[in-house]
Order: structure tokens, then C-alpha cells, then sequence
């Protein structure tokens, strides 16, 4: 108990001697998601379910680049998984 009571004074006086909060930087209309793309440094990526597309940001929140996805009839777009600045296709050797 004595312990815990330590703990939580020590805790709080690191707290209240930094004084620190948090700041929102920037606001996205979905869920954005942080990829390292290679030779680009750090992006963030939003999934643009309704234009089945993919929006691209640099890490001081400004647009990059849109990547719109052509899909077949009937596809639903689900997920983004991997950011790549590389050109693949599932399956197929490029």
C-alpha cells in the first residue's frame, strides 16, 4: 500500500512540475493511418470509402497525392493495409 501511495504522490509532482498537454495538430474526415513510405519519409493516409480512393499527406498535414482505385463491378473498397512507393500486383510478377 505503501508502495502505491509513492507511486501515484511521486506521479502526480512529475506531472504538475512539466506541466504538459496535448495539442490536436490537424483534423481528418476518417480515420488516418502513419506509413514510412521508402525514399518519402513518414505519410499519413486517409481511405476515401465513398470515392474509392486514398488521400496521402505529408507529416505537416498537407496533401501529397490521391490515388484513385479502379475496381471491378460489384467490389467494395474494405481496407488500405500497405502504402508503398513501389508498383506491385498481387499474384503477378511487375
Amino acid at each position: 500500500m505503501k508502495l502505491k501511495t509513492t507511486l501515484f504522490v511521486a506521479l502526480l509532482i512529475i506531472g504538475t512540475a512539466l506541466r504538459a498537454q496535448i495539442t490536436l495538430e490537424h483534423n481528418y474526415s476518417g480515420t488516418a493511418e502513419l506509413a514510412d513510405v521508402e525514399n518519402f519519409g513518414y505519410k499519413y493516409f486517409v481511405t476515401d470509402y465513398l470515392n474509392n480512393s486514398v488521400l496521402i499527406y505529408n507529416e505537416d498535414h498537407t496533401p501529397w497525392k490521391t490515388v484513385n482505385l479502379n475496381l471491378g463491378a460489384g467490389s467494395l473498397l474494405y481496407d488500405i493495409a500497405y502504402v508503398s512507393s513501389k508498383v506491385f500486383q498481387s499474384g503477378r510478377p511487375c
